[in-house]
Order: structure tokens, then sequence, then C-alpha cells
């Protein structure tokens, strides 16, 4: 699988495109998370945007291109480049018909599949895409294609998955008794001894975004916890399925956002 893993990436995916089409549930059914990186992303560029309204931005698998039809909507004066690796998704992005935006179906992995002509960019984007890479040594090259495609003090903005959090959120959970979660087929988590090491090699730093780095750990807290807890709890006194949705909806909205380190999902920023 490690190996050659790039035939089971495209079979989920196909699989993907087909049961969502053009929906913001593409490659991700938890909606709360999904507007969270939405507006994160959004967030960053438009404080570059304030400064530069023809922001070269580029997205390393963009999916269904959901991100980029609201970047386009939100900031239309910027240049927008994007590649995609599975070819039912790159459909779904074409029969967007963005004005202006660039996209090719190829891998992140291979330096050549991002055209030459399209330059090197202000901006480059990934929301779960190089966790989606079972390899980890393609995983650095990934990461080097998109460093060496940045403009000096350019920004690589990402929206990506991390095994220490996931840790964090696993032990919490045993406190109630609950099953460790796993890392999906499809994912293999980045470590944060793999982004020093790849600053590093690329002279990359990380700055402060506009949006914290643990955001969502209170979202996963409260729903991969206290949500699946209680509902453990009840399960095992014999309620059938206790549901617990009142409750849940009244903890995401008296707790701030980004208590603790329990969401794998980080917001992170680095500049060339």
């Amino acid at each position: 699988m490690k190996e050659n893993y790039q035939q089971f990436i495209l079979d989920h995916y196909k699989k993907v495109a087909s049961m969502n089409k053009l929906l913001p549930t593409s490659s991700m059914a938890d909606q709360t998370i999904r507007n969270a990186e939405v507006e994160f992303f959004c967030k960053e560029i438009e404080m570059l945007y304030r400064k530069k309204k023809d922001l070269r931005v580029f997205e390393a698998g963009p999916g269904n291109g959901y991100l980029l039809s609201i970047l386009k909507e939100r900031f239309p004066k910027i240049k927008l480049f994007a590649l995609e690796f599975s070819p039912e998704l790159y459909q779904l992005i074409l029969s967007r018909d963005l004005k202006g935006l660039k996209v090719k179906c190829g891998s992140i992995c291979k330096e050549n599949d991002i055209p030459e002509e399209w330059g090197k960019f202000d901006v480059i984007i990934c929301e779960r895409v190089i966790i989606n890479i079972l390899n980890r040594k393609d995983q650095y090259l990934a990461c080097h294609n998109i460093a060496q495609r940045l403009l000096k003090k350019g920004y690589f903005i990402m929206s990506e998955s991390f095994k220490e959090p996931l840790q964090n959120l696993n032990n919490a959970r045993s406190d109630f008794s609950l099953t460790p979660i796993e890392e999906s087929p499809h994912n293999d988590y980045l470590s944060e001894k793999f982004i020093e090491k790849w600053c590093a090699q690329e002279k990359l730093r990380e700055i402060s975004g506009q949006s914290r780095t643990h955001f969502l750990s209170t979202h996963f807290y409260l729903t991969r916890i206290i949500h699946e807890g209680l509902r453990h709890l009840g399960e095992k006194n014999n309620e059938i399925r206790p549901k617990f949705a009142h409750l849940l909806t009244f903890l995401e909205a008296a707790f701030p956002p980004a208590v603790g380190q329990f969401s794998p999902i980080l917001f992170r920023v680095f500049q060339k």
C-alpha cells in the first residue's frame, strides 16, 4: 500500500466524486470543520488581498473546487491556479466554469505536473491533501515542490492532520472507555518532526495566522469525546442510541474555540 497507493487513492476519490458531486460535503461530512477551514483560508488571503489584489494563489488538491469557488467569489481579482490528482474531481472543477482559473489534472508529487509557464505563486494552499499521500518520501517530495513554487516571502497555508493531537484525543477518549480513533485508510497523518525537517530543508518559517492553530480543538473534544461518551454511557444503560443533540448544540455555543490540543486538523501558515 505505501509504495503503490496511487490507485487506491484514485478509487477512493472516484467514489467521493460520484457521491458528492459539487456539494461542500465532498471529502468532509462534518460541515463545522468544512466551514472553519474555509474561513481560515479566507481570513489569511483577505489580509494579503488588501495589499495586493492580483494575488497568485495555487491550490494543491482542490477536490471538487468548492474552496476555489468561494475564493473567486470573495476575491474576484485574484489569479487562481490548481492541480487535482483525481480525474473525476478534476471534471467537477471544470464544470464550475470559474472565470480565469487555470487547472490541470496531475500529482503534486511530480514537479513537472505543475506547468512551468504558471510561474511561482504568492500563496499556496492545501486542505487535507498531503495526508492523502501514503508514502513518507512522496509527502516530502510534495512539500518540496510546494516550497519551490513559492515566491520569496510567499505563504504556504495548510489545513492538515497531525499524529500528536490525535494521540491527545485518544488519550482523552479513554477516560470514557471509548475506542481510539484510527487514521482513515486513505490518510497518513503528518508529525511535528516532519514539519521541522521540511522547514529546515526548504528555509521556511512558521508564522502566526489569523486563526489559532488548534482552532478546532473544542469542536473535536465536544463531538468526539463528550458527545460520544454520553451516548456510550446511555447505550450501556440500555437506552436506544441517545443523541444528546440539544446538549451538544448548547456546549458548542458555550465554549470558545481552540481549547486544548485535541483536533488532529491544524491550521498552519508558513512563509518562505
